[in-house]
C-alpha cells in the first residue's frame, strides 16, 4: 500500500511541475504578445538617405527597444533609439547605398531579445 501511495505522490508532483511549466509559458507569451507595432513614419526612404526623426508607433514599448527594418535577408538596424513613451519610440534611419528597393518589415526589439513587427510597412524607394 505504501508503494501506492509514493507512485501517487510522485504523479501529483509530476502535474504541479507540468502546471507551473504551462503557467510560465503563458505568462512569457503574454509579456511578449503585449507589445505591437502599429506603423512607421515617414513610410520611405530613398537608397542613400538618412532619416533623422523616425517615428515608430504601437503599444507596450519598454526602454532599451531596438529598431529594425528588414526585407529578405536584409536588415537594417536604426540607431538613437528613444522612448517617447508606451506608444512612441523615436529614431534615426540610415537607408544604405545598397539597400534593395522594396517593402521592408519594421522590428521592435525589447531588452530581454523579445520582438514584435508589422508587415510592409516601410518602403525602401
Amino acid at each position: 500500500m505504501a508503494e501506492r501511495d509514493l507512485k501517487d505522490h510522485e504523479i501529483d508532483t509530476t502535474l504541479d511541475i507540468i502546471t507551473c511549466i504551462i503557467l510560465a509559458l503563458i505568462a512569457i507569451t503574454t509579456a511578449a504578445s503585449a507589445a505591437t507595432v502599429t506603423g512607421i513614419s515617414p513610410e520611405s526612404a530613398a537608397v542613400d538617405e538618412t532619416l533623422t526623426t523616425v517615428h515608430v508607433s504601437g503599444t507596450g514599448f519598454t526602454t532599451g527597444v531596438q529598431v529594425s527594418i528588414r526585407s529578405g535577408h536584409t536588415w537594417i538596424d536604426a540607431t538613437d533609439e528613444t522612448r517617447i513613451n508606451s506608444t512612441t519610440v523615436t529614431c534615426t534611419l540610415i537607408v544604405p547605398w545598397d539597400a534593395v528597393p522594396g517593402l521592408y518589415d519594421v522590428y521592435v526589439t525589447g531588452p530581454g531579445g523579445t520582438w514584435v513587427y508589422t508587415i510592409a510597412a516601410f518602403q525602401v524607394v
